[in-house]
């Protein structure tokens, strides 16, 4: 039982150094993620985001299952990631207590930080957060009812306010700060602004930019909606430039929840894509500010909007809360934060997900092994800037190792080719071999030939010198012969 736990533990860290390093040797590929990008959602369909994922062509995805194996809140593992101490406790709010600020600026020096409510951006050096002094830093919302070509005065800003009305066009008009914004026609666009208004606090100039929404135009009153708004400076570290747009944070839902009952359906959805929008520009800024390789986010508003709006209202508007931060990646990341890897961490109906976006994710789909939350904050505890081997480093290694692979299968090249060279010349050795045991078989023969010619030519200089011998024999007998009868003539 113990092997088979470690075998199934070393699978999963092989499973996940694969997806969070596509460079790394159990991967083909040359590169790696130069930046991480982890997103916290609270609550939040897994599969709706998979199919959103999906039709982004820029965009590989895995869902992964993961076990909630403390039997905790997001908040439990958020906090456990932010300080890299495990909760005591499982009753944990990360948006009502601060977290051990020395701890999270030792960890996490080299992250960006993006609506995470426990990090205070006047201790860290990248970080934006609104919801730090919150109070301070908005303007609450409310319902204004002006009497048509009228003047009341309002308190949130200490103004006095006058609306007018021609057909269909309104005219609204900050009078203390010489301010007006008009729509021509209410009832196709029911907003108006933004206006930027600068009011002085505590001896400093304080920026707002202001939306409004026609709620209802009678004969003799118009009734606007007043969503909130942020200042422009004042809840960011000191590295971002102010934030010069509409911002209504998403914490405006929850504090002024009692505020929605008074409202129509059309101005409520028009609120949240608000919300919705402001989120994603905070999410913008991170990403073409920021000089940090690693960002989280806290994404809580959809399950802000299921608690605090509506279930219907999550539902309809999941979809398009999930292809606006899609759109983000596919736009800003690609541009900003290029070779991004873009890690989803998701609460549904009490279970846990991972969803994985990035162009260089080596697989896709749903992985069949299951992860635990712990394995999970384990891994991304790994990329702190206390860890000697942040995945930057990884990155200069991989590269290294994929130059160093490059060498090693050139050589190996190298060698098969000469095993070829060497197989063919021990083939062309083998015909020679051939060859020269025929050539010389055939000088034997040869050989054998010259041997049989020699030896009849012995024979015939024998036969030859015999023969010479026989024939100067019977000559000088036949001489001889003569001789005697030419003398025996003489004598007769």
């Amino acid at each position: 039982m113990v092997y088979s736990k470690l075998i199934e533990g070393f699978i999963l860290v092989l499973i996940a150094a694969s997806i969070l390093n596509p460079a790394s040797s159990l991967v083909v590929g040359e590169q790696g993620y130069k930046n991480i990008l982890v997103f916290f959602i609270p609550s939040g369909d897994p599969y709706i985001l998979l199919n959103t994922t999906n039709t982004s062509a820029q965009l590989k995805t895995l869902l992964v299952r993961l076990e909630n194996d403390q039997h905790a809140p997001l908040d439990y593992y958020i906090s456990w990631i932010l300080t890299g101490v495990k909760p005591e406790s499982t009753s944990i709010d990360i948006t009502k207590e601060l977290l051990n600020q020395s701890r999270i600026v030792t960890l996490w020096s080299n992250a960006t930080f993006v609506n995470v409510p426990p990090v205070d951006p006047a201790n860290h050096s990248s970080t934006i957060n609104p919801l730090i002094n919150f109070d301070e830093n908005h303007l609450p919302p409310g319902i204004l009812e002006i009497p048509i070509n009228k003047t009341i005065h309002w308190d949130t800003l200490n103004t006095d306010l006058t609306a007018k009305l021609e057909g269909e066009s309104i005219q609204l008009t900050l009078l203390n700060y010489n301010l007006t914004t008009s729509t021509p026609n209410y009832t196709s666009n029911r907003a108006l602004g933004p206006l930027e208004v600068r009011v002085q606090r505590d001896n400093n100039t304080v920026s707002y930019h202001l939306l409004f929404y026609t709620l209802e135009v009678s004969n003799n009153t118009i009734k606007l909606l007043f969503p909130g708004a942020m200042r422009t400076t004042g809840y960011a570290s000191t590295g971002f430039t102010p934030f010069n747009d509409v911002f209504i944070h998403w914490y405006t839902l929850v504090k002024y929840r009692d505020l929605i009952s008074e409202l129509d359906e059309d101005s409520v959805d028009w609120w949240i894509a608000q919300v919705y929008g402001s989120s994603m520009r905070f999410l913008r800024k991170a990403l073409s500010e920021s000089n940090n390789s690693l960002i989280y986010a806290y994404l809580p508003e959809l399950d802000i909007v299921g608690k605090y709006v509506g279930v219907n209202w999550y539902n309809k508007s999941i979809s398009e809360f999930y292809k606006l931060l899609v759109n983000e990646l596919t736009i800003y990341a690609s541009s900003f934060k290029p070779d991004y890897l873009a890690v989803f961490i998701l609460c549904y109906n009490s279970e846990y997900y991972a969803v994985f976006a990035s162009r260089l994710l080596p697989t896709t789909g749903e992985l069949e092994e299951k992860w635990t939350m712990s394995q999970l904050t384990a891994i991304l505890l790994s990329y702190s800037s206390t860890n000697p081997f942040n995945h930057i480093q990884n990155l200069v290694v991989n590269k290294e190792a994929s130059n160093l692979n490059k060498q090693l299968d050139e050589l190996k090249q190298n060698i098969t080719q000469l095993n070829q060279t060497l197989v063919d010349t021990s083939s062309q050795l083998r015909s020679c071999e051939a060859d020269r045991e025929l050539y010389r078989s055939k000088v034997i023969e040869q050989d054998k030939v010259l041997a049989q010619v020699e030896d009849l030519r012995k024979t015939s200089l024998l036969y030859l010198t015999s023969g010479l011998a026989l024939v100067l024999g019977v000559t000088i007998i036949l001489g001889f012969m003569a001789l005697r009868v030419a003398s025996r003539k003489r004598s007769s």
